[in-house]
């Protein structure tokens, strides 16, 4: 079963997944297109870093230049980050499709897919936010260019950049970098929202089995089966159930260490773009080309880390009410004492809640979210 295909269709779109099928001179030609976004998102962060320092004097420009790095240096610790973990990645990708993870019956392939249709359609809407967005805020960029004169984002460079070629060339970089940027982050964020659903998918999964195997033991005490096998058959369950559950939180874990670091960044950085483009709002006439666009940014901003919380809360309640299901499973039927006590630990076990960290300090639900909201706003106030 292929898993989270759009999310992979759009990473290897902007040069972060290289095929499978990619080899020889094509293996060549894709490596040199992912340098080439690698350089141009870069030489985009270096040239506003610079411009942010060496010539902006005034709070609006400030702000006009911050709120865009920002976003773009987050991208490129995205780059970095899926580049590197791509080993790891394939691995984890892998393993939804082997024993524990894989489905084995119709009901769970049910399950499977009721996810992976709630994955399709975050995909395809959170892309899509993100390609209006940069689309009508690339628009008003060039409709502002004045050619050989105005770069469409500003920037320090090293050369002089008003010689035609080089002018359009530079223009051009300038207007690719924040497309890229919205296409990678569509991937990236889906990707790790996706990984976050699979896992819900799992736990949903695990559930149901536990509970089919229990009704299935019932079935089979009216059988009367020797007292042995009736034992070994309940041990059998508590194993396959231990063993997938400690397969998921493994799995979780994993998850959490590869993407805590760069979700950490852009948790943290979320706050001051959301302030910069509140004040560079709050200085412009609704309704204009620049208010319109603006404000597209902000929400595409906020809906972003609105879906990485959200996803983060979602895992948070599937376990919780994993402990749940299983206390209100057909419990009673089991008969040896040995399983009772398996049963008393596992839910112990789960009683314990299972959160999703970013960089250790920031905890991925909606009370975060409604706390990077009160501070963006304490922010804003206090400029």
């Amino acid at each position: 079963m292929q898993l989270l295909q759009e999310s992979f269709f759009i990473l290897k779109c902007t040069g972060l997944w290289k095929p499978a099928s990619c080899y020889g001179w094509r293996s060549w030609l894709y490596n040199l297109y992912t340098l080439i976004i690698i350089c141009n998102s870069w030489m985009f962060v270096i040239s506003q870093s610079l411009d942010l320092v060496l010539t902006s004097n005034s709070i609006e420009d400030f702000t006009n230049i911050l709120f865009l790095l920002l976003s773009v240096l987050v991208v490129c610790g995205k780059i970095n980050n899926m580049l590197s973990g791509r080993k790891l990645m394939d691995k984890l990708i892998y393993s939804f499709n082997k024993y524990p993870f894989k489905p084995e019956s119709d009901d769970e392939v049910n399950i499977q897919n009721r996810f992976n249709r709630i994955n399709r359609i975050n995909t395809i809407l959170y892309w899509g936010v993100n390609k209006i967005s940069v689309t009508v805020f690339s628009f008003r960029k060039i409709v502002e260019l004045q050619p050989t004169h105005i770069l469409p984002y500003g920037g320090w460079f090293p050369y002089d950049h008003t010689k035609p070629i080089i002018y359009w060339f530079t223009a051009v970089s300038q207007l690719m970098a924040p497309v890229m940027a919205a296409n990678m982050t569509g991937g990236y964020d889906s990707f790790f929202c996706g990984l976050m659903m699979q896992l819900c998918a799992q736990v949903e999964i695990l559930k149901h089995r536990f509970n089919n195997k229990l009704d299935n033991l019932e079935k089979k005490n009216l059988i009367n089966l020797n007292p042995s096998v009736h034992k070994n058959i309940e041990k059998k369950i508590f194993s396959d159930i231990i063993e997938h559950h400690i397969a998921i939180l493994r799995m979780a874990y994993d998850v959490n260490s590869f993407f805590s670091k760069i979700v950490f960044l852009q948790y943290s950085l979320s706050s001051i773009v959301l302030v910069a483009s509140v004040y560079i709002l709050a200085g412009l006439k609704p309704g204009s080309l620049q208010f319109t666009s603006g404000l597209i940014y902000l929400l595409c901003m906020f809906y972003q880390i609105a879906l990485l919380c959200t996803s983060g809360h979602e895992i948070s309640l599937a376990f919780e009410e994993l402990g749940d299901s299983i206390y209100n499973s057909n419990w009673l039927n089991l008969t040896s004492s040995k399983s009772q006590k398996n049963m008393i630990i596992m839910m112990s076990r789960m009683l314990r809640p299972f959160v999703i960290k970013s960089g250790h300090f920031v905890t991925l639900n909606m009370d975060s979210l409604k706390y990077l909201v009160k501070l963006s706003y304490s922010i804003y106030n206090l400029l």
